[in-house]
């Protein structure tokens, strides 16, 4: 059984990752830079003037409502069907009904090593907003292991907003990959992340369709 400790600890953080959310949806007042606008879904990017790696974001309308999108942001370990970067990923513990701490792996990527994270993640709803958010925190009983660089993720975090014929996805990433590695070939790398809204799409209507 895995104890956690300093929980109000990680509920602060969690809390100061939410709001640090809610305030880069806005795009014009945060800088975001359009990268891509294909088939309805955007990919933006934002620099980290303090470490000089990007914020990615990727957005775009999904067909479903916002508890069966939240149902399948949940399931962490179908998070590699989903994001070209992921490798794994499990829920360690379940702390709450829309809470829970989990480990993600990130794969190598060519002679680079591959990253992890643990996250503590939360689910808030604000009116007709749904918001999941979470952050990196430290468990003893996840200590980094060889071969994988512990990243810290400043930032995971999911905006659903409802709409009319669906939801309106935004995702967020903020991430300090840690290691010795230039920031250009982690910038372009990174950018892909902004396709996870719509890859989450693909995925969802691939299983609507077995279920028909």
């Amino acid at each position: 059984m895995i104890q956690i400790p300093l929980q109000e600890n990680y509920d602060q953080l969690v809390e100061q990752s939410y709001i640090r959310l809610k305030q880069l949806v806005p795009i014009e007042k945060n800088g975001w830079n359009l990268k891509s606008n294909k088939d309805g879904f955007k990919i933006y990017t934002k620099p980290d003037n303090e470490t000089g790696f990007n914020l990615t974001r990727g957005e775009g309308l999904l067909p479903y409502t916002q508890e069966l999108i939240h149902e399948y942001l949940e399931r962490v370990d179908l998070r590699p069907k989903y994001d070209k970067l992921c490798e794994s990923g499990k829920t360690i513990l379940k702390t709450g009904p829309k809470e829970q701490i989990f480990y993600q792996k990130f794969k190598q990527i060519m002679m680079v090593q591959g990253r992890d994270f643990v996250v503590y993640q939360k689910s808030f709803i604000d009116g007709d907003t749904w918001y999941a958010s979470g952050t990196s925190i430290d468990l003893p009983e996840y200590p980094p292991i060889h071969g994988v660089v512990r990243a810290k993720l400043k930032l995971g975090g999911w905006v659903l907003q409802k709409q009319q014929g669906g939801t309106y996805c935004i995702f967020i990433t903020w991430a300090n990959p840690g290691g010795n590695l230039p920031a250009f070939g982690v910038n372009l790398v990174s950018t892909e992340q902004g396709e996870t809204v719509q890859k989450l799409k693909k995925l969802m209507d691939e299983e609507a369709k077995k279920k028909k």
